[in-house]
């Protein structure tokens, strides 16, 4: 009888361990839905601007920059004082940044347009 209590109890434990492991935190997106164009790439420029600027490019493509090193790029689809959701690039996620998780946010910057159009030839 008490082996029996003991192999239910270790039954039941990993059935919730198993169901903890499942389990997606607020926040967070899956790694099989994102796909890499979510993170924006290194030689993408962009404009460094305040939380509260935010509120004019909703619509808009942003880069977030999280307090745990992570970033992430896509339209803003929802701005708050105290939160903000983007549409990942490439994904149809959304994602919520708390402010306080912020650390910076970026828009990207158009490439430079060249001077000329490199048509005139060289002696």
């Amino acid at each position: 009888m008490l082996m029996k209590k003991i192999i239910l109890i270790a039954s039941a434990l990993c059935f919730f361990a198993s169901l903890d492991a499942l389990a997606v935190q607020a926040g967070t997106v899956p790694k099989a839905e994102m796909k890499k164009s979510a993170r924006p790439t290194a030689q993408e420029t962009e404009r460094t601007i305040s939380y509260e600027e935010l509120g004019n490019f909703k619509g808009q493509r942003v880069i977030i920059h999280s307090a745990t090193g992570t970033t992430r790029a896509g339209k803003l689809t929802k701005y708050s004082q105290t939160q903000i959701d983007i549409a990942l690039d490439g994904s149809e996620a959304q994602f919520t940044f708390l402010r306080d998780a912020i650390k910076s946010i970026g828009v990207p910057l158009a490439p430079q347009e060249t001077q000329g159009d490199g048509s005139a030839k060289k002696n």
